[in-house]
């Protein structure tokens, strides 16, 4: 924060690398021509391949809104760095090469703070903490010994270390891209759109919130009055009534300054030092927060709370695999004995059915397959709808028989109605694709710790995140929007 400033296929890995879309309609083909399949429509880009990059950079924010951490107990910084982030890293072998940057209005990584700098008040020193140096793509230069370094491409990993984006008087604007949302400095709108934009070009990104012990100044970044610091002191005693997630912690604040445009008062007890983690090699990146999480817990650097450690990915989540694996002949007699059903075989992950059938032809037809779950389960703020729809329309012949699917792991089918009375003579292609959709659900973010933990405002809750839950639910959207085909069944319909 600023002191001085005012302002799976997975849907994991398939839906997120190719978001296969709905086939336009096209009439029925040429009854002497067997038509070819059609491409599925790319509704998304196709992300770069970009090496993961080697090595582990962590950007530790040390703009003056720090110092109350190392007052409280240097010893948590010290442990938080040493044992938690540095020892994780080398447990995964990602502490080669390794830089710790500085970063408060520059990001200054030549001179590598020490363990000891850390827990020492006097580095937190700066006036503004530019978070968006640390996230942002530099500029696209004339000449290539111009151009300046991505901040994150040459890691494998970046962890940035923050308490937090810059206040800002304009609402959230979760629509604006980068350069637009930090116009008026790193505040949370401009935070949420780089990170966006880093998952669009294949980053993971996860989120950690640490209680720590703090007793120093807190910065609204904005200028207070006797009633907004009252409201202050309101909300802290309900606080301190509450021992939900508390475990005794007292907060208080005190001597505040409704003179300048900072903001300032004075408060101890705990706040929330975040971990922004990020990297385009997921399973090592989860393996790595997942330990970061364990170290934090053991080593036990938090404020005392219930809730000290607390974890969240928001980006790039794992799905469901689906795949066809059959199809039957349902009727039986008459009309259906009419109808043929051949061996079903796989290509490139989907299922062609052969059928062939008389004029008199008629039959319903089951194809079967099986949902598997990813490594990852979907987080519960995913909202999952799986859904049968036709992506080939000839005008007649077989047609999809509505049927619900569930997204969850486990057996699914469909039913297709093959119908060849009044089909001329011919081969045709149906096709008929399990089809996902992603998205938030709104009520379920609500109750997420990232969402819990949202300060609407800079100045009246210093033990929460200002903007953190705007923040979230924009971020974790982006990592959510996949919509296209999990996989499809191509009839080939040969009417006699």
């Amino acid at each position: 924060m600023n002191p001085s400033r005012t302002h799976s296929l997975s849907l994991g890995t398939a839906l997120l690398a190719t978001a296969l879309g709905g086939c336009p309609s096209r009439s029925a083909p040429d009854a002497s021509a067997r038509p070819r399949p059609q491409t599925p429509t790319v509704t998304q880009p196709a992300r770069p391949r970009v090496p993961p990059g080697n090595g582990a950079r962590i950007v530790v924010d040390i703009s003056e809104s720090h110092q109350g951490f190392a007052r409280a107990r240097a010893l948590a910084l010290e442990g938080l760095h040493g044992q938690v982030l540095e020892a994780s890293l080398a447990s995964l072998g990602l502490n080669v090469p390794f830089e710790r940057c500085a970063l408060d209005e520059q990001l200054r990584c030549e001179q590598a703070l020490t363990l000891q700098q850390l827990r020492d008040p006097a580095t937190y020193r700066g006036r503004a903490g530019a978070l968006d140096l640390a996230l942002r793509k530099p500029p696209r230069a004339p000449r290539p010994d111009q151009q300046q370094a991505d901040p994150l491409d040459p890691f494998r990993v970046t962890i940035l270390v923050t308490d937090g984006a810059q206040s800002s008087s304009t609402p959230f604007n979760g629509a604006a891209s980068g350069d637009v949302a930090c116009t008026g400095g790193a505040d949370p709108s401009c935070i949420a759109a780089l990170l966006r934009q880093r998952i669009e070009e294949g980053y993971g990104v996860w989120v950690l919130r640490l209680r720590l012990p703090f007793n120093g100044r807190y910065f609204s970044e904005r200028r207070i009055d006797r009633e907004m610091f009252a409201r202050t002191t309101a909300h802290i005693a309900q606080v301190n009534r509450d021992e939900r997630g508390w475990s005794g912690v007292s907060l208080t604040a005190r001597r505040p300054n409704f003179t300048g445009d900072s903001g300032s008062y004075e408060f101890s007890g705990a706040r929330p030092l975040m971990l922004f983690v990020l990297s385009r090699d997921i399973p090592t990146a989860r393996t790595l927060v997942a330990e970061m999480s364990r170290r934090a817990r053991t080593e036990r650097i938090g404020a005392g709370t219930l809730e000290d450690v607390a974890v969240s990915e928001w980006a790039p989540f794992d799905g469901y695999d689906a795949r066809l694996t059959s199809a039957t002949r349902v009727d039986a007699g008459g009309a259906a004995d009419e109808v043929r059903v051949d061996r079903a075989r796989t290509l490139n992950g989907e299922l062609i059915v052969p059928i062939t059938c008389s004029l008199r032809g008629r039959a319903r037809v089951r194809v079967q397959g099986m949902i598997t779950q990813g490594s990852l389960a979907p987080p519960p703020f995913a909202d999952l709808q799986f859904s049968w729809r036709q992506t080939s329309r000839p005008t007649r012949g077989v047609a999809l028989i509505p049927s619900p699917l569930r997204a969850a792991p486990g057996p699914f089918e469909g039913m297709l109605n093959v119908d060849c009375t009044g089909l001329p003579a011919g081969r045709f292609r149906y096709s008929f694709a399990v089809h996902g959709h992603w998205g938030l659900s709104e009520q379920a973010a609500t109750r997420e710790w990232w969402s819990v933990d949202n300060a609407p405002n800079s100045y009246e809750m210093p033990e929460r995140v200002f903007g953190l839950g705007e923040m979230g639910r924009s971020v974790a959207s982006a990592g959510l929007a996949r919509d296209g085909a999990l996989t499809t069944v191509h009839v080939d319909l040969t009417r006699e």
